[in-house]
């Protein structure tokens, strides 16, 4: 009995050694498998929105399943733009990045007319363009080397 235990544990040792995966592998799944909730969110996001007449970010889940949202005024709304943007740089995804730029665009917009910025009259969609312009450039990386 005692050899049979012995050998089942070396057995399971063996198998968990062997079916280890590295690190970049571990972080693949992971980022894919955000892309694919990320995307999955928007469009659970988007009914939530036309129902209010406001763009609306995630915040939480309620008990129920359902999402809680806020409006662009939360502190902590800039988190789901930037988990897209994170998500984008390292999958590469396209459709990733256009959530990343429709959220991340949406909440300054709101922003800025919020609290009623007015660069020299310039119309605040086009200064968010600009920005997500130089965001979306080769040069841009949230991830430094």
């Amino acid at each position: 009995m005692k050899r049979f235990f012995t050998l089942l544990v070396v057995a399971l040792a063996a198998i968990s050694c062997s079916q280890k995966e590295s690190m970049e592998e571990l972080t693949a799944r992971v980022f894919e498998r955000a892309a694919a909730q990320v995307k999955y969110m928007d469009t659970c996001l988007d009914p939530i929105a036309a129902s209010k007449g406001e763009a609306v970010l995630p915040r939480s889940i309620n008990p129920d399943g359902t999402f809680w949202v806020s409006n662009h005024l939360w502190w902590c709304s800039g988190f789901f733009p930037g988990t897209l943007w994170y998500v984008y740089e390292y999958t590469g995804d396209e459709a990733v990045k256009a959530l990343a730029q429709n959220y991340y665009g949406i909440r300054d917009v709101q922003l800025i007319r919020a609290v009623g910025l007015d660069i020299e009259g310039a119309d605040p969609e086009e200064i968010i363009k600009a920005e997500l312009d130089s965001i979306s450039s080769s040069n841009f990386s949230l991830f430094p080397l």
